[in-house]
């Protein structure tokens, strides 16, 4: 920290040449990565004045203000057998300045609830906490629609309320309502076996053994496959999501411990090629016949391979090496899609929040999946934390009370971040699309379901 506010490059350098782990440790990014870092920090806080610290186990948590500015920050210094592996300092957004408006909300009515959001939303778009388009319905009907932030900058184009957002995960509700409207027609169930459902892992490792239901609810865990697909670039423009199989077929699924989650992509990969086997079309035709058209959903696309969809949203990032307290200017998400803008099965999907809600909410109305297909996946459920987890095809918020259920989004410095969930009476659903790198859809979505759930009814 004293060389952080000595400001000395070299030494800076020296330091981690000096301290840093042994190689073979699995590092948190390169040497050069932590140096350059270094610079940068030093470079935009002039130093730390450390307010507080909270060793846990090997590391160092700390929050403080930074010398230049007078950012709050918070951070953390990771070691091992005191060395350290890397340092993380960022600004601290849950640090709330005096022109903040009051958090968390207390209204008691829908009408100053929805004042008090809204002006929450405000300044949390004017700090540069938010940019997007939040939804509000009650009971099915919208009341609050609004965007914030830029869509394109240079030259500066507004979010609209129609603006495409890239969803992330929260797109994996398109692959679940597959599943289950074949569900319905009886040409899947929950219980069908891997191996009778695609005939490509027919005599994969241990195909014969996990569901349906397993796939939808992370109670295995296939892995990952975008990095085959980045690796494989032709992949990405095929539209027989079965011919992916071979990404997967010589994997065991590792099966989450009793009660737990073990949340993966290829799970989904998995259930596309389930899609296509059981119905005889292409994944992308298969949604867009039985999901999106049946309820008019023109504002939900898995795009184009080569660019984004007309007129959608560009996601925003921060240079988390070169800018870590994220002051400089705002950089697009290209680097995240290299090759590909298309989503699929386990994400990716460009949606309105319009689009997106209907999606929910007919789904909890009963209009797409019959009921009693639909309780059966929200019965089983499995907490991932507090409050958070992972029903069939769905996240849930609440306790031993499912109280929403929907799914979120994001992850990593990505220039996206959504939150789409609905309760199961409709009283309240909430639809948080953002083209900010996490939490910030999430955090804002959860934020808002949590506090309309304790509004009385009337």
């Amino acid at each position: 920290m004293a060389l952080l506010a000595a400001g000395d490059g070299a030494a800076l350098d020296a330091f981690v040449d000096a301290h840093r782990f042994a190689p073979e440790f699995a590092e948190m990014e390169p040497a050069a990565a932590t140096k350059v870092r270094l610079r940068a920090l030093a470079r935009q806080t002039g130093g730390v004045d450390v307010t507080e610290w909270h060793p846990e186990g090997n590391d160092i948590f700390f929050e403080g203000t930074t010398r230049k500015g007078a950012i709050p920050v918070e951070g953390a210094l990771f070691l091992r057998d005191g060395k350290f592996v890397g340092i993380d300092l960022q600004r601290n957004m849950m640090k709330r300045p005096a022109d903040a408006p009051p958090w968390p909300l207390k209204s008691t009515t829908v009408d100053a609830a929805l004042k008090d959001i809204r002006a929450e939303i405000d300044w949390r778009a004017r700090t540069e906490r938010f940019s997007g388009t939040v939804l509000i319905a009650r009971r099915g009907q919208p009341v609050l629609l609004d965007s914030w932030g830029l869509a394109a900058r240079g030259p500066d184009v507004p979010i609209r309320n129609s603006t495409l957002h890239h969803t992330a995960s929260a797109s994996k509700m398109l692959t679940t309502a597959a599943v289950a409207t074949l569900i319905d027609r009886g040409k899947l169930a929950l219980d069908t076996p891997v191996a009778r459902a695609v005939p490509a892992l027919a005599n994969a490792p241990d195909a014969a053994n996990v569901t349906i239901a397993d796939l939808l609810g992370h109670r295995v865990d296939y892995g990952e496959y975008f990095g085959e697909l980045d690796a494989q670039p032709k992949l990405r423009a095929t539209r027989r999501l079965s011919d992916l199989m071979p990404l997967v077929a010589a994997r065991t699924p590792r099966r989450a411990p009793p009660g737990k989650v073990a949340y993966s992509n290829a799970n989904y990969l998995v259930l596309a090629a389930a899609v296509e086997a059981a119905s005889g079309k292409h994944f992308f035709d298969y949604v867009e016949a039985h999901v999106l058209r049946p309820l008019g959903l023109t504002h939900i696309t898995y795009g184009h391979l080569d660019r984004r969809p007309a007129g959608a949203a560009i996601g925003w990032v921060k240079d988390e090496v070169a800018d870590p307290l994220g002051i400089e200017a705002w950089k697009s998400n290209d680097h995240m899609f290299k090759a590909s803008h298309r989503g699929g099965a386990a994400g990716g999907a460009w949606a309105s929040a319009t689009d997106l809600h209907r999606l929910i909410d007919s789904i909890a109305a009963g209009k797409l999946i019959r009921p009693a297909t639909l309780q059966a996946m929200l019965a089983d459920r499995r907490r991932a934390g507090p409050t958070l987890g992972s029903a069939l095809g769905f996240m849930f918020r609440g306790g031993d009370k499912l109280a929403y259920f929907g799914h979120a989004g994001g992850g990593g410095n990505a220039g996206m971040s959504a939150s789409a969930f609905i309760a199961p009476d409709r009283e309240w659903s909430v639809v948080v699309l953002s083209n900010f790198s996490s939490p910030s859809g999430e955090m804002l979505g959860g934020q808002l379901l949590d506090f309309l759930a304790k509004l009385p009814r009337d």
